[in-house]
C-alpha cells in the first residue's frame, strides 16, 4: 500500500509540474500585445488580468487627483471634475474594449492547445504540453484509490483540473 501512495504522490507532483508548464506556455502565447506607430514599437505580454489591474490603478489614479483638483478654485477645480469624469468614461471604455480583446486571444488559444487535431506550428509546445498533462490525469485515474482521501477536516481531497483561462 505504501508504494501505491508513493506512485500517486509522484504522479500528482508530476501533473501538478506539468499544469505550470502548460500554464506558463499558453500564457505566453495568449498574451502578447503589440502597437506601432511608425518605427516605433511597442510590445508588452499582458493577460487579461493584468489589463483589469492597469484598469483598476489609473481609475484610482484619476480620481484622487480629480479630487484633489476640485478643492483647488477656478480652472484647476473645473479639470478636476473634467478629469474624474471624462477620464472614468472615456479610458474605461478602451480598457474594456482591450480586455475584450485579450480574453478572446486567450481563449482561442487555450481552444487550440487542446485540439489536438488542430496543425499549426506555433501551437506545437503548447498541445505536447497538453498531452503531457492528460497522459498523467489519465494515469493517476488509473490507479486504485487510496483507503481513505479523507484529509482529517472531513472533506474530501480535489483533483486538480486543467489550467485556463479564469474568468
Amino acid at each position: 500500500m505504501d508504494d501505491l501512495r508513493r506512485q500517486r504522490d509522484q504522479l500528482e507532483k508530476e501533473l501538478r509540474s506539468a499544469s505550470e508548464a502548460l500554464d506558463k506556455e499558453y500564457r505566453s502565447m495568449a498574451s502578447t500585445w503589440q502597437q506601432g506607430l511608425g518605427p516605433l514599437t511597442v510590445k508588452l505580454t499582458l493577460n487579461s488580468d493584468q489589463i483589469s489591474e492597469i484598469y483598476i490603478l489609473f481609475n484610482m489614479v484619476c480620481f484622487a487627483v480629480g479630487i484633489a483638483f476640485i478643492f483647488l478654485k477656478g480652472t484647476l477645480q473645473v479639470i478636476g471634475i473634467s478629469l474624474v469624469v471624462g477620464g472614468l468614461f472615456s479610458f474605461s471604455t478602451f480598457m474594456a474594449q482591450w480586455w475584450d480583446h485579450a480574453w478572446q486571444i486567450q481563449n482561442y488559444t487555450f481552444d487550440r492547445a487542446f485540439n489536438l487535431d488542430y496543425r499549426d506550428r506555433r501551437y506545437t509546445e503548447l498541445q505536447r504540453l497538453a498531452k503531457e498533462y492528460f497522459k498523467l490525469c489519465d494515469k493517476l485515474e488509473s490507479l486504485p484509490e487510496p483507503p481513505s482521501q479523507d484529509n482529517g477536516t472531513g472533506i474530501s481531497k480535489e483533483e486538480p483540473g486543467p489550467p485556463g483561462p479564469s474568468a
